[in-house]
């Protein structure tokens, strides 16, 4: 059973800022990411979630995965499914960042 909360939420993301996580591309095929960025979109304070983003920096380099739902595991194991975008190479270390946008 998941310790996360059924409403995922920027801070719960912050404390990973600059933690590893594994993207499971395919069942064969499963990378290593960072989360190098976790931003809010707006700052509604009606709302029950500001919506957010995440930045993975993934480590490939050579070839990347168009757009799709990919199972990550965050630190301590929780898995969830997120819908990732591919947003660009990283200039520093030639990883293809991917953007993953919650509502």
């Amino acid at each position: 059973m998941s310790d996360l909360p059924q409403i995922l939420t920027k801070d719960i993301f912050q404390k990973w800022l600059s933690k590893e996580v594994n993207i499971h591309f395919t069942p064969d095929d499963i990378r290593t990411a960072q989360i190098v960025e976790v931003k809010a979109l707006t700052e509604n304070k009606d709302s029950p979630r500001i919506p957010f983003s995440l930045t993975l920096l993934s480590s490939m380099t050579e070839a990347y995965y168009q757009q799709g739902t990919f199972k990550v595991v965050l630190p301590g194991e929780e898995e969830l499914f997120l819908f990732m975008v591919p947003i660009g190479v990283d200039s520093e270390t030639g990883g293809m960042r991917y953007e993953v946008i919650f509502n």
